[in-house]
This record gives structure tokens, C-alpha cells and sequence, in this order.
């Protein structure tokens, strides 16, 4: 099997709690979507070589349009749709990457206080377990 890290992000839900009608990945953030945040981590993360997001099926050419596209993103392969719950985007996101994937980091879209050295730590705690 190679040794690769392929990326899930989850960026299908509704925000609703925000009572927003954009959903909360991309509201901006110092004049920039919050998805770009996590989406810098791993773009320019060596060890990262494929990132698939997993959007609500109405956000699909959104994302590919206002986030992927417009901020230049090389390592995101595709943004399909996610499911009814946060497990069936996850899931969704799994089974669209191929069968020579060694490891897996799954993210929250919304969540864009993450740092490269956590993924190292992370991966290495992954492989020696």
C-alpha cells in the first residue's frame, strides 16, 4: 500500500443555529470563506496529496466556484454532494477516494483553527497504531 494522506472535509451542513442564510463554512472571515482556512492547511501540507470536499448538494458549484476555483486550490480532486447527516457526508467522502489510500484525515469545513503540525502529529500517531 503507499504511504499517502488523502483528506475528507465535511461541508454539507446547514448552520442552521446561525440563523444565517449562507452556510457557516462560507461566511467570511477577515473578508475570506472560513472553509479556506482548513483548505490552506492542507493544500500546502507536503503530506497531503488529495482533498475531497463533501458540500451540500445545492453548494456544489458554489464551492467549486467561489472557494475551490477563486483560491486557486491544486490538491482538491472534487466536492460532491453530502448526505441527510454529518455521517453520510463523512461516508460519502470515504467511499469516493480509491483503494490505494493509506491514511485518512476527516475535518469540519467550519472548523478552520487547525495547524499543519497537528496533522503530522496525528499521522504519526496513526501509524504507529
Amino acid at each position: 500500500m503507499a504511504d499517502n494522506l488523502r483528506v475528507v472535509i465535511a461541508a454539507a451542513g446547514t448552520g442552521s443555529r446561525m440563523g444565517s442564510k449562507l452556510n457557516k463554512q462560507y461566511l467570511l472571515l477577515n473578508s475570506r470563506p472560513i472553509l479556506t482556512y482548513s483548505l490552506d492547511v492542507f493544500e500546502n501540507c507536503s503530506i497531503v496529496d488529495e482533498i475531497v470536499i463533501v458540500a451540500h448538494a445545492n453548494e456544489i458549484e458554489y464551492c467549486e466556484r467561489e472557494v475551490v476555483k477563486k483560491f486557486g486550490y491544486k490538491k482538491v480532486s472534487r466536492v460532491i454532494a453530502g448526505g441527510k447527516l454529518r455521517q453520510d457526508s463523512v461516508w460519502a467522502g470515504l467511499k469516493s477516494l480509491n483503494k490505494q489510500t493509506s491514511y485518512v484525515a476527516v475535518h469540519d469545513g467550519a472548523r478552520p483553527l487547525f495547524s499543519s503540525q497537528l496533522l503530522m502529529a496525528l499521522l504519526e500517531e496513526a501509524k504507529e497504531w
